[in-house]
């Protein structure tokens, strides 16, 4: 199994995403943002935008959004 320190840059963004929003449940504060999502993923909304388009073609907000309705 890899260590943490040893995967590369986007797969560490995934893990604290998937933290964040499967484990935490943070979508579910009204406040929450995408903004926020990355800071606590560790890089740029640009950069998490770029990463989200690429692996599930929505922007980090519309991740958020997606999560909040199917919360509902």
């Amino acid at each position: 199994m890899k260590q943490y320190h040893t995967l590369n840059p986007s797969k560490k963004v995934f893990l604290f995403f998937y933290n964040v929003m499967e484990e935490q449940k943070l979508y579910l504060d009204k406040n929450f943002t995408a903004e926020r999502l990355a800071t606590l993923c560790g890089c740029s909304l640009k950069e998490l935008d770029a990463l989200t388009l690429e692996e599930f073609a929505l922007t980090a907000s519309g991740i958020i959004s997606m999560y909040r309705e199917q919360h509902c």
